[in-house]
C-alpha cells in the first residue's frame, strides 16, 4: 500500500506538481512579458498601430513585478523592464515617420538657440571652432564616449542605492522614471529635429553641424574592421532609419543627469557637486555632438524643476497607488501559488490569451 505521505501518492500523481512556494518565480507573467517584448520588436515589420502599443508595452514592468518575489531582485528586474519600456515608448512615435513628418518642427529651436547664443547657436560655435569637418578627431571620440558613459551614470547611481542604501532606491527610481515619462510625452506632442538633422537633412544652419556620433562610429568601425567608408547618401539614409531621430525635445539624457545630481545632493554636498559636474559635462557634450540644442536641455531641466516641486503633493497619491498595486500583487500571487490556481482573466493560460488579445486589437485598428 502506498503511504499518503509518499512522494508517489495517488494525489500527487493526479494533481502533478504541488502548490508553489510564495517566494517562487511565476513563469506565466514572465511569458506574457516575453511575448510583448517579442511583439514590440516586430511591431514595425507587422505594421502594428502606434498608440495601442504604448499601453500594451507598459504592462511589461507590471508583469515582471508579479513574476518576481519582492526584494532587491524584483526592484532590479522592474527597473530593467522600465528602461526597456522607456526606450520602446521613445521609438514608437517614429514607427510611421510619414505621418509624423507633417508635424515635425525644425526651425523654432534654431531661433531659440540663436537668441541664446547671441546671434549664432552654441552648437554651431562649438563645431566651427573645435572640429575638423573632414574627419573625426580625438575630441569627437572622447566626447562621444563621454556622452555614452554619462548616460549610464543615473542607472549606476540607482544600482548603487539598491545595493548600499535600499531605503533611498524607491524614491530615486520614481523621480528618474517620472522624468522619463514626462519627456516621452514631448516626442508625441512636439516632434523636433535635432541640430544634425536640421543641418544635414533639411539644409538649415548653413550645414554647419554634423552628426558627430555617427561619424565616430564609422571611423572606429573602419579602423577596426577596414573596408570602404559609406558615402554621404548612405550616411544620411542610415540616419533616417534610426530609432527615433525626432525624439529630442525635451532632452531625456540631460534631465536624467540633473535629477540624479539633485538626488545625490541630498546625500552629501560632495556627492551633489560630483553629480552636477557630470550633468553639465553631459549637457556640453550633447550640444557639441549636435545631438541637442541648448533649448532641449533647458526644456528638460524645466521638467525636473516642476516635478521636484510637485513631488511633496504627489507623494500621497503615489503611496496610495503603490499600496493598491502591492495589494493586487499579493492577491495575484496567492491565487497563482495556492493549491488551486485561479484561471487568468478571459480563460486559458496567460501566455496564450495575451497574444490573442493583442492580435484582435491590431486587426480592429487596421480595419478602421
Amino acid at each position: 500500500m502506498i503511504s499518503p505521505h509518499s512522494k508517489l501518492s495517488p494525489r500527487r500523481r493526479v494533481a502533478g506538481r504541488g502548490p508553489r512556494r510564495p517566494g517562487e518565480v511565476l513563469w506565466q507573467p514572465l511569458a506574457l512579458a516575453g511575448a510583448i517584448v517579442a511583439l514590440s520588436v516586430a511591431r514595425r515589420r507587422l505594421g502594428l498601430p502606434r498608440k495601442p502599443m504604448v499601453p500594451v508595452a507598459s504592462t511589461v514592468p507590471l508583469a515582471v513585478a508579479l513574476a518576481v518575489p519582492r526584494g532587491r531582485v524584483q526592484y532590479a528586474a522592474m527597473w530593467v523592464a522600465y528602461v526597456w519600456l522607456f526606450k520602446t515608448a521613445w521609438e514608437i512615435p517614429y514607427d510611421k515617420p510619414d505621418k509624423l513628418r507633417a508635424r515635425l518642427h525644425v526651425r523654432y529651436p534654431i531661433r531659440a538657440d540663436t537668441l541664446l547664443g547671441g546671434g549664432v547657436p552654441p552648437g554651431v560655435r562649438l563645431q566651427r571652432r573645435l572640429r575638423d569637418r573632414s574627419r573625426a578627431n580625438g575630441l569627437d571620440i572622447a566626447l562621444t564616449a563621454t556622452a555614452y558613459v554619462l548616460w549610464l551614470v543615473p542607472h549606476a547611481v540607482i544600482a548603487w542605492m539598491l545595493l548600499c542604501d535600499e531605503r533611498r532606491f524607491p524614491r530615486a527610481a520614481g523621480r528618474l522614471s517620472a522624468v522619463y515619462h514626462v519627456t516621452t510625452l514631448g516626442y508625441w506632442a512636439v516632434p523636433t529635429a535635432p541640430p544634425w538633422w536640421a543641418s544635414e537633412q533639411e539644409g538649415e544652419l548653413d550645414g554647419a553641424i554634423q552628426h558627430v556620433t555617427r561619424d565616430v562610429a564609422i571611423a572606429v568601425k573602419h579602423r577596426l574592421v577596414g573596408g570602404p567608408e559609406p558615402c554621404v547618401q548612405e550616411r544620411l539614409r542610415s540616419d533616417r532609419e534610426g530609432g527615433n531621430p525626432w525624439g529630442t525635445m525635451p532632452s531625456d539624457a540631460f534631465p536624467a543627469a540633473v535629477v540624479t545630481a539633485k538626488t545625490l545632493a541630498e546625500i552629501s554636498p560632495r556627492a551633489g557637486a560630483c553629480g552636477w559636474s557630470m550633468a553639465l559635462l553631459h549637457g556640453g557634450a550633447l550640444v557639441y555632438l549636435g545631438e541637442h540644442y541648448v533649448t532641449d536641455l533647458l526644456g528638460g531641466w524645466l521638467i525636473v524643476e516642476l516635478l521636484w516641486r510637485l513631488e511633496p503633493r504627489a507623494l500621497p497619491l503615489v503611496r496610495l497607488a503603490v499600496a493598491a498595486l502591492r495589494t493586487l500583487e499579493t492577491r495575484a500571487r496567492r491565487a497563482a501559488t495556492g493549491p488551486t490556481r485561479a484561471p487568468w482573466i478571459g480563460g486559458g493560460s496567460l501566455p496564450t490569451a495575451a497574444p490573442a488579445g493583442l492580435a484582435r486589437v491590431w486587426w480592429r485598428s487596421r480595419g478602421r
